[in-house]
């Protein structure tokens, strides 16, 4: 999100500093913060507080959610995504990369960022295979959505 001149609003848990995600149901109207996907489960509801700048923020591939990411790409539109038993919802804001996970946005290959993602994070590791079904289409259409922005980058974080 960003604010009346134009700067990005960093959002991050109040609790445990981690960046989070920014969503808006455009059903609603309703605006609400997650926290990333990780590979232990949060022991709080998210507390969004802004950070002045950035300093202390815990940050994470937005796509395979390892630690320290290296690049950043920014969509050039708001994304806009509606998942099985959701209202659509979108969010906007620059999205972290890690170095193999960068590679595929910048190829924009949609089949491999998927598969390296479902392969390479933790966070699916032991799901039922429906169950990792669900969250392997859940990936493709939120990718696809910020595949079709035609996001600029990378640029180098920090």
């Amino acid at each position: 999100m960003t604010n009346e001149d134009g700067q990005m609003t960093v959002w991050v848990c109040a609790v445990c500093s981690a960046m989070l995600d920014v969503h808006a149901n455009f059903n609603t109207g309703e605006v609400s913060w997650l926290h990333p996907v990780r590979v232990e489960p949060f022991d709080h509801e998210p507390v969004p507080a802004v950070s002045a700048d950035g300093a202390g923020v815990e940050l994470t591939c937005h796509f395979c959610t390892m630690p320290n990411p290296m690049w950043s790409w920014q969509p050039r539109e708001f994304v806009t995504t509606a998942c099985e038993h959701e209202n659509p919802h979108g969010c906007s804001g620059p999205w972290a990369a890690c170095p193999p996970c960068s590679e595929w946005v910048q190829v924009r290959d949609l089949d491999g960022l998927v598969q390296s993602v479902m392969h390479n994070s933790t966070a699916f590791n032991g799901l039922h295979p429906r169950k990792r079904k669900d969250a392997e289409e859940q990936l493709r259409a939120v990718y696809a959505a910020f595949f079709a922005t035609d996001p600029a980058g990378p640029s180098l974080i920090g």
